[in-house]
């Protein structure tokens, strides 16, 4: 789905104007996107997926990679900046890439009350994201799981003028320190197999959480799921467009930087990544955040449409 189309939807979207099966027909492909979306913005659900702010600002490496951590610079304003570091602290075990992020944002909204994930809340998973609980399936969410388990961050920076660093791992170590994670290898109908294991979120992470969470719309993001780079960018273009009080521009280095692509040519990135804020339009006309030319991301306040 190219540019232009996405504009042409996003038309549609705010014209409410004339049958959509017309206007569509000549492409199926783009038509089934449409529809996808479309059906988001009736829908009109009430559904969070909460996610950690810090987690919002680095991302995951989309790939798999043999790197041990990875760091971040974030900008918090014009003289403020934050140190974001992620790594794997279980020997022989990766950091979590591509769609651990799915994962790694569903153990944070199933946790975030209690501080702990019910094993019987992944079965949701597979649910929510229209996954297969088949073989193939159950022995990603394993590994998953197992690399999310290995997780550490660590923030470093200034508050007021006190060098602060905290870290912070995702999962409670258990058994020692080599955590093993073990998830039924078929679906249990009745799900009691699942119901009696827990995961418990570290204490520290649960208490950041709490007073760093971000609410996200869950409808909007099971259509980006299976689209990491897309998912970190409609994640990000959100929240800065809900807490912000005026219109103000991310530089298009920070941006990078935040989504840790390894695209070498900025021009592609940049397009694709305009088609993805036009599809945030055709649930949301109003949502402000578009690349300038020469620059780069405007953000600006919002509310939902």
């Amino acid at each position: 789905v190219d540019a232009t189309q996405l504009t042409r939807l996003r038309k549609m979207a705010e014209n409410e104007s004339g049958p959509i099966e017309d206007k569509a027909a000549d492409s199926p492909q783009l038509m089934e996107r449409f529809l996808e979306l479309w059906a988001i913005r009736t829908r009109e659900s009430d559904e969070r997926l909460i996610q950690a702010k810090a987690l919002l600002y680095c991302a995951l490496p989309y790939r798999r990679t043999h790197e041990r951590s990875i760091t971040r610079s974030v900008s918090l304003g014009r003289t403020r900046r934050l140190s974001i570091a992620l790594a794997a602290t279980e020997e022989g075990v990766e950091l979590p890439f591509g769609t651990d992020r799915v994962l790694l944002a569903w153990l944070q909204t199933r946790g975030y009350e209690s501080g702990v994930v019910e094993l019987s809340a992944l079965q949701e998973y597979f649910r929510e994201f229209g996954l297969q609980p088949n073989g193939r399936e159950y022995r990603r969410l394993r590994a998953s799981l197992r690399r999310i388990s290995g997780l550490c961050f660590t923030l470093e920076g200034v508050r007021g003028r006190e060098q602060v660093c905290r870290s912070y791992r995702i999962l409670a170590p258990t058994r020692g320190s080599h955590r093993r994670i073990e998830v039924p290898r078929r679906r249990n109908p009745e799900g009691s197999g699942m119901s009696r294991i827990q995961l418990p979120l570290d204490p520290d992470f649960w208490h950041y959480l709490r007073e760093n969470a971000v609410a996200l719309p869950l409808d909007l993001f099971r259509a980006f799921h299976h689209r990491p780079k897309s998912w970190d960018l409609v994640a990000f273009a959100l929240h800065r467009c809900a807490i912000a009080k005026s219109p103000s521009i991310v530089p298009w280095p920070d941006l990078v930087e935040q989504l840790g692509t390894d695209d070498r040519c900025p021009r592609r990135l940049r397009r694709s990544l305009a088609k993805v804020l036009d599809e945030i339009r055709v649930v949301y006309p109003k949502f402000p955040a578009r690349f300038v030319r020469g620059g780069g991301l405007t953000v600006g306040p919002w509310g939902r449409d």
